[in-house]
């Protein structure tokens, strides 16, 4: 498994809970660097000084793969 292959420094997971904390836990035991997103996707920090609109449209386009505009 990738948590505890010697080549591999690091491990990035997006998904289910379950799978995630499996993840996490195999990973510390093997001292490697993780990064979990449970149940999320497409986080992103929006700041107070952006276009909304076109922030929207590249958020929506992004997470779908859709050319969509509002």
């Amino acid at each position: 498994m990738m948590c505890e292959h010697k080549d591999i420094r690091a491990v990035s997971f997006v998904g289910g809970n379950n799978a995630g904390m499996y993840i996490s836990e195999q990973c510390a035991k093997n001292n490697k660097r993780y990064q979990c997103n449970m149940a999320a996707k497409n986080h992103c920090i929006i700041m107070p000084d952006c276009d909304q609109k076109d922030t929207a449209n590249n958020l929506v386009n992004a997470a779908f793969g859709i050319q969509y505009s509002l």
